[in-house]
């Protein structure tokens, strides 16, 4: 049988060692938006922890909270972690754009120009699915001169869908202000 707490707490003592150096209580409770007396509690393993707190001791850390609960977790063996930092980007601007519809449409294209790309490349992926398949096949690309004309190409696409049409039908790119057709 799990003992959750201690899970709870080994995981923590790993990603707080791997991002802070070491254990610290009152910077865990600051970062994370818990009290200290929660912080201490979840140290000496005598608490329940409410969803509530796993949430944000989970986005904090960039994981998800079942994965705090996970007696095999290792913060390196997340999917995010094996992701290059273009790929967490497309992600990111994937997962920004606000309507289904719009986000669908974007990674549908996204998706053909990164699968033209891979040509024939195989490959095996705390992004939603859809941002973590486009980081994937964006890494999958093994050119980095491929890699990077693919990688704009789609964050171009994304722009779009992120930023809707103006009155004349063309996009606006709100984070540069330039009109894109």
């Amino acid at each position: 049988m799990i003992d959750s707490n201690k899970t709870l707490w080994k995981n923590l003592t790993v990603l707080m060692q791997s991002q802070w150096g070491g254990e610290n209580l009152n910077r865990l409770a600051r970062e994370c938006g818990v009290s200290p007396g929660t912080a201490f509690r979840l140290k000496k393993q005598n608490t329940s922890v409410g969803l509530d707190t796993l949430d944000k001791i989970a986005a904090y850390f960039s994981t998800s909270p079942h994965q705090l609960l996970d007696p095999n977790f290792h913060p390196i063996n997340t999917p995010e972690a094996m992701l290059s930092a273009m790929a967490m980007e497309l992600g990111h601007m994937l997962d920004s754009i606000q309507t289904t519809a719009l986000q669908e449409k974007a990674y549908g294209l996204a998706f053909n120009v990164l699968q033209l790309c891979l040509a024939q490349a195989n490959f095996s992926g705390q992004l939603s699915p859809m941002a973590r398949d486009l980081g994937q096949m964006l890494d999958a690309i093994p050119d980095t001169a491929h890699q990077a004309r693919a990688y704009a190409l789609a964050s171009g696409i994304l722009q779009f869908g992120i930023a809707p049409p103006n009155s004349t039908g063309n996009a606006v790119n709100t984070t540069d202000g330039q009109h894109h057709q």
